[in-house]
């Protein structure tokens, strides 16, 4: 219930369900309690799985692994982001015979704080192929470390953040909404038919001709796109049934987190949002029966509940 509901609520269905009076309180130590346990043992299993060598993975699927991040407020920091990773495959032959694909299940990871604590976690889920295909935005720490330990991984800038940096640059440049259409989707035939150098070429062209506010955007938009050149073959990778989009993981955002942990005032302490967030994963994994077991095997949480 706690991981589900904000505290106050889950301790009055309790009573309303099952007559069972529970405080807040307790169901709150309760759920970091068990929370602590499986963070703690997921750490474990990281340090073991980093001494293991596993062999490839043959495989007729594409395996995805996609990551980003969240804000929520907590007490001690503010605004903190966590890190959340989704990996999951889909089946080749499904994949080439068109976009409408059910995911399935996927795996899930976690982690309010660093960068250099999350990646160790997502790298135990990530499979042991030879082509993994990763999907994320521009950020700098994501991209480094793909390289560093996937060298032969297919990388793919999510094409709506691309267009994103597209839509800011318009808004500004072209006032005229048929203007601003237009190029848009200019911008679009051109990402889709692995045209990205043709297009920053058209932006040379483009700066002697918009107004003086927008050009810093613009160079901007330039650079970004240069610089993330060999992950926009968006045309070739569509054609090969290969995802371009990182809506797998804006719909764990939405599940794992926002619907428990970014609720009209919330406040997280950051031990309390880091053992909730063990909760929100584990369900969303279908693993429930691990939280079952860490209450049949210790006695550490109940004890805290008396």
């Amino acid at each position: 219930m706690g991981s589900d509901y904000v505290f106050g609520q889950a301790s009055e269905t309790l009573d309303k369900l099952l007559g069972i009076k529970v405080s807040a309180k307790q169901v709150e130590r309760v759920s970091e309690r068990i929370g602590q346990i499986i963070e703690d043992e997921q750490v474990l299993k990281k340090t073991k799985s980093q001494e293991k060598t596993c062999t490839d993975i043959v495989s007729t699927h594409y395996h995805y692994v996609e990551m980003d991040g969240s804000m929520i407020f907590t007490r001690e920091e503010k605004w903190k982001e966590i890190k959340l990773g989704r990996v999951f495959s889909v089946p080749i032959k499904e994949a080439l015979e068109g976009p409408q694909l059910d995911i399935g299940e996927s795996e899930y990871v976690a982690h309010l704080g660093s960068s250099d604590e999350f990646l160790p976690r997502l790298q135990v889920l990530v499979p042991k192929v030879e082509h993994p295909i990763f999907i994320a935005d521009g950020a700098p720490w994501i991209w480094k470390w793909v390289k560093e330990n996937y060298p032969n991984a297919v990388q793919v800038l999510d094409y709506f953040h691309a267009m994103g940096y597209a839509h800011d640059f318009a808004k500004v440049a072209f006032l005229d909404k048929k203007d601003y259409d237009n190029w848009i989707g200019g911008v679009e035939n051109y990402l889709l038919t692995d045209r990205v150098e043709a297009l920053t070429r058209h932006m040379d062209w483009l700066a002697e001709r918009v107004v003086p506010e927008s050009l810093s955007m613009l160079k901007r938009l330039k650079e970004y796109y240069l610089k993330n050149l060999h992950r926009m073959y968006y045309g070739t990778l569509r054609k090969n049934g290969v995802f371009i989009g990182s809506g797998a993981i804006e719909s764990a955002h939405r599940n794992v987190i926002q619907k428990r942990m970014k609720l009209s005032g919330q406040r997280w302490s950051i031990k309390g949002a880091r053992a909730m967030l063990q909760l929100r994963v584990t369900k969303n994994r279908a693993k429930w029966d691990t939280v079952v077991d860490v209450i049949r095997g210790r006695q550490s949480p109940l004890k805290i509940a008396a």
